[in-house]
């Protein structure tokens, strides 16, 4: 269970870095609005890379990007943001309990449909589950329209498991049962 809970923090540090970078969204292509699935591999790790899909459009993204924005910004200092063409890169240090993350993310729009993302991280002090340096790459691609069922803010994970993000409150919830 503890093992998890550290892979999450990687992940929210590396979402951090990544929503630090896209707080400024009119530097970055936006991504047309629809299902995408993104896959995260982190280097080296025992797990295999972990999938989701899910559904935005350009509210979701728009509240998305502020939520992240604003909780870049209580987590992290001093982004570094650099943006040619369809590259960007962001470098920015953030806070979680009592580790610190140094990281520098490269991401590759291939227009609105796709993007890679690759994120280089030190975290200070190590843990007995994070390793001081990490890799973890995002592989994301827009799939069509949202399918009949799935509405903005849902995401599916790989295990079958369905959430809705919701933007306002920067959280995943579990929807409400059909019918109550």
């Amino acid at each position: 269970m503890m093992r998890r809970s550290t892979l999450m923090v990687m992940a929210w540090a590396a979402l951090a870095t990544n929503v630090a970078g896209f707080a400024h969204a009119d530097l970055w292509p936006h991504r047309k609005p629809g299902l995408w699935q993104m896959t995260m591999t982190m280097q080296g790790a025992s797990m295999p890379p972990m999938s989701s899909k899910y559904c935005v459009d350009a509210a979701t993204e728009s509240a998305l990007i502020s939520a992240g924005q604003n909780a870049a910004n209580k987590m992290c200092s001093g982004a570094t943001i650099h943006v040619t063409g369809s590259t960007g890169t962001i470098d920015a240090t953030c806070k979680f309990a009592n580790m610190t993350s140094t990281s520098h993310t490269v991401i590759t729009f291939v227009g609105n449909t796709a993007y890679h993302s690759e994120t280089r991280t030190h975290m200070s002090p190590p843990s007995k589950y994070i390793k001081s340096d990490n890799v973890m790459m995002n592989d994301a691609k827009w799939m069509g329209p949202c399918p009949a069922g799935m509405k903005p803010g849902d995401v599916v994970m790989s295990n079958g498991m369905h959430m809705h993000l919701d933007p306002n409150a920067m959280q995943m919830r579990m929807p409400e049962p059909k019918g109550q």
